[in-house]
């Protein structure tokens, strides 16, 4: 199965274990079945389950595929999937576990059973039960759990693998019968070392009680202790104990016999009478397949031309077996056909015989045969022109055609065999023409480059030939055996002869008119030299969680300028990317196919409490996995702002600044050094970091913002970061508080104090979170980034800046704290005053503070 044009499942027995695991444990819907069209098809479960009883169609003759909860990765579209469906194959397990079980005479039938999983720590117990389709109450599930495989003896009703279900174990119920214990999980054929145990279901009276022989297995006893407990032995070592409500007259340990012969040895225990019976895969103990809910792998079995033909001719209805021959055709291999209409069986006999240059003749019977066969017989001239009337002026009319006319290219589109059946294209040119023009034929057939090419080849070489155009020509009765498709050689006046090729015969009373054309039996010997070297895929791996970080920090660009936050991921190696979902309901917030580089560092980040300058002195050393770091510049990261920036910290505590030097010391950890930091007004941040902080690469590739309405800030909500392609619950649930910070004003910077008879003129220069300009021909441009400028300071007690004294407003850079207010806060006029600066957003209220002496 592909999906626009890659694959993401398969049952190929050529296939990997990883690429079969991937394909069974698939997230990209939670079930899939292929409908076959059979006339007793029901409808889908899920399907009844939604429209209704009696409100569903079967599609009985109609195959399809049924995919439930097929993830639309980037929307609600759905992919483009192509499906290569096997007709003829063998089917094997994908994995060889098997369960013994034994069958009666009565054939199974597969409607009486369901199915479902073992459950860890029980065991399955093998029995000729039978168990309502339904199963029992709170069983799971899921496709071929079981299936019993048929013989000839011991049949099954249908041919098909079918299932059946259980809640913790199946016991056998019959008396004088011994059941088969398997613990749960896998059990191997010749690997039942401690997994297989054996029990009476009855007391122990007269009659025969049977077990089948295992290879492997040597003197299996079983006794009763004094408790009435039953224990089964394996080499003298106890392998089974359990309580047996049954009476027993058994007394102590009882060698039940060697069960590496295919004898039948007897031993009696208390006039009880024990068997050995027959070995394991014979037709009284039968082989349950169990194959973990997973599809059986599929090797395709070649289909000749002929199975092909036989199938679509017998499929009309109206031809028995005596109708038709086409063995002719058994030479030739199909290997795949696309229909993707309803269309008639004549149609799709035409694509096999365009593709594979055969034709089928009507006659007695219909019979299949190939272009270049040999004449069936020789025409004279004088056998050409009947009449019933007047004579025909040219017998064997010969007409040129205008060779420009004609193409001089002709292309054939096909499914490519050698790659994936994705759309392939073969040329054939006539190099000796003064013609330019193309012809284009695409064929529903899965060829390889060689057939497709040689088709193209033919087809080029029919325009050829057929520019000298033949007949019709009219002929008596003696001519009655030539039928159409038939080779007949034409002899002119001039004893010249033209093979040609009977398209269309029509009969007039004694008269049969043959319509031609010519027909050059070497050409469709072309070499067909091509290219074939194509790589088929054959991997499937399942894709990697996706690794989310959400980064409430500074906004990175003017047009981020918004409640929103920024969104990372990654993943592992197979990770084609992946989504935000906001939960509860699933919505799509954002989606990314870049990987993001995110990590951990290892180590702790130094204070830095020096100007904005490059701190040569601190280092700090980070994992990035499988993120690669580079070094830069001094310049260009002076000149580029987003040149290796980086986010240090913690949510609600992030510092950004960028490095120059990044140096390698294992995969994906490097050691960062050159930093420039507190950028984007994370100067207050530059202190009080711990080790085992996040790193944040902030680049635009794996970052995406998501937008937010200002009235949900505050407010925690669910986030899922989800691969694309998998499902929804395949990812944990991530609490996440988008606090605005992106809106919030950077702290003002240059707070000054001017005085007057003890009033104090507080001034600062605001800054802006927008791109600012600072030199240039167009002057200083440093925007606001509020809808209105305001400010707020307050007075603190002291220079522990814990204390809030007062809280003076202002709407430009500067305000007053007069002499008044100064000794009603601290008694007198102060010296010294420690303010904090905010500028104010009408959006999150206060910026970043600025704590200043002045």
């Amino acid at each position: 199965m592909w999906s626009y044009g890659k694959l993401i499942w398969t049952a190929d027995a050529d296939a990997d274990d990883e690429s079969i695991d991937a394909s069974q444990t698939t997230d990209s819907w939670e079930r899939m079945t292929f409908y076959t069209g059979a006339a007793d098809q029901l409808p889908d479960p899920d399907m009844e389950a939604f429209f209704g009883v009696g409100n569903t169609p079967a599609y009985r003759h109609r195959s399809g595929v049924f995919i439930k909860s097929l993830v639309c990765a980037g929307g609600d579209q759905l992919p483009l999937l192509n499906f290569e469906v096997v007709q003829h194959a063998t089917i094997s397990p994908d994995r060889d576990t098997w369960l013994l079980m034994t069958l009666n005479s009565s054939p199974v039938d597969q409607s009486d059973y369901a199915h479902s999983a073992v459950a860890s720590g029980d065991v399955a117990i093998t029995s000729d039960a039978r168990f309502g389709a339904g199963g029992l109450a709170g069983s799971k599930a899921s496709a071929n759990k079981l299936t019993i495989t048929p013989s000839a003896s011991r049949p099954v009703a249908s041919n098909e693998p079918f299932c059946f279900e259980v809640s913790t174990k199946i016991s056998n119920t019959g008396d004088n019968d011994g059941n088969h214990f398997f613990a749960a999980g896998p059990i191997t054929v010749g690997s039942f070392e401690e997994t297989m145990y054996v029990a009476l279901d009855a007391p122990l009276g007269s009659g025969n009680i049977e077990f089948p022989i295992l290879p492997g297995w040597n003197d299996i006893a079983v006794d009763r202790n004094s408790s009435g407990t039953l224990v089964i032995r394996r080499n003298g070592t106890a392998v089974y104990s359990g309580t047996h409500s049954a009476a027993f007259s058994v007394a102590n340990v009882v060698l039940l016999g060697t069960t590496n012969n295919d004898t039948a040895d007897t031993v009696n225990v208390d006039n009880v009478r024990i068997t050995f019976g027959k070995q394991l895969h014979d037709d009284d103990y039968q082989v349950v397949e169990v194959s973990d809910g997973t599809t059986g792998l599929v090797t395709p079995v070649d289909q000749t031309l002929e199975d092909a033909v036989t199938q679509i001719l017998q499929r009309t209805g109206l031809l028995g077996a005596s109708d038709f021959d086409v063995s002719a055709f058994d030479s030739k291999t199909v290997r795949g056909l696309s229909i993707n209409q309803v269309t008639t069986a004549r149609a799709v006999l035409e694509i096999f015989c365009s593709g594979y240059l055969a034709h089928l003749t009507e006659g007695d019977q219909i019979i299949g045969g190939y272009r270049g066969s040999s004449s069936v017989v020789t025409i004279p001239y004088e056998d050409m022109g009947a009449s019933e009337a007047d004579p025909i002026a040219e017998p064997l009319p010969i007409r040129r055609s205008n060779d420009i006319e004609q193409a001089s290219r002709v292309t054939v589109k096909y499914l490519n065999a050698l790659k994936d059946y994705q759309t392939g294209a073969e040329a054939g040119e006539r190099l000796i023409t003064e013609s330019t023009s193309d012809s284009v034929t695409e064929i529903a057939l899965a060829l390889t480059p060689a057939e497709a090419k040689k088709l193209a080849d033919v087809a080029t070489m029919d325009i050829a030939v057929g520019l000298l155009s033949i007949g019709p020509i009219n002929v008596t009765r003696k001519y009655a055996g030539v039928e159409v498709n038939d080779v007949v050689l034409l002899v002119n006046s001039d004893e010249s002869t033209y093979r040609v090729r009977v398209t269309k015969i029509t009969d007039s009373g004694l008269i049969r008119t043959l319509e031609c054309v010519l027909d050059d039996a070497t050409i469709v010997n072309s070499a067909a030299a091509t290219d074939e070297n194509y790589t088929s895929t054959s991997l499937v791996r399942n894709s990697s969680p996706t690794v989310t970080e959400l980064f409430d920090g500074p906004i990175l660009r003017d047009a981020d300028n918004d409640a929103g936050f920024y969104v990372m991921q990654n993943g592992g190696e197979k990770w084609p990317g992946g989504t935000l979902r906001l939960m509860p309901d699933g919505a799509t917030l954002s989606t990314i196919t870049e990987r993001a580089i995110f990590g951990t560092c290892s180590t702790t980040l130094a204070d830095w409490t020096g100007p904005r300058i490059f701190d040569e002195v601190s280092t700090v050393t980070v994992d990035v996995g499988s993120g690669e770091l580079s070094s830069s510049t001094r310049d260009a990261i002076l000149n580029d702002q987003s040149i290796n920036a980086y986010a240090i910290g913690v949510d609600g505590r992030w510092e950004l600044g960028q490095f120059k030097t990044a140096s390698l010391i294992s995969t994906g950890v490097y050691i960062l050094s050159g930093l420039l930091r507190g950028s984007r007004g994370t100067e207050w941040a530059m202190t009080g970091h711990t080790s085992g902080e996040t790193f944040l690469l902030l680049q635009a590739a794996g970052m995406r913002r998501v937008p937010m309405e200002t009235g949900q800030l505050g407010i925690e909500r669910t986030y899922r970061g989800v691969t694309l392609g998998r499902q929804l619950d395949t990812a944990d649930d991530e609490l996440f508080t988008n606090m605005g910070v992106g809106l919030k004003p950077f702290s003002p910077f240059d707070v000054r104090a001017t005085r007057d008879s003890g009033d104090i003129t507080l001034t600062w220069q605001r800054r802006s979170r927008l791109s600012t300009r600072t030199i240039g021909p167009l002057g200083i441009s440093i925007p606001l980034g509020e809808s209105v400028e305001a400010y707020s300071i307050d007075i603190y007690d002291d220079n522990t800046y814990t204390t809030v004294v007062r809280t003076l407003t202002s709407t430009t850079t500067s305000v007053e704290y007069s002499s008044a207010d100064q000794t009603t806060d601290f008694g007198s006029p102060q010296a010294t005053v420690y303010v904090g600066v905010y500028q104010l957003s009408a959006q999150v209220g206060r910026g970043t503070e600025l704590q200043a002496a002045a």
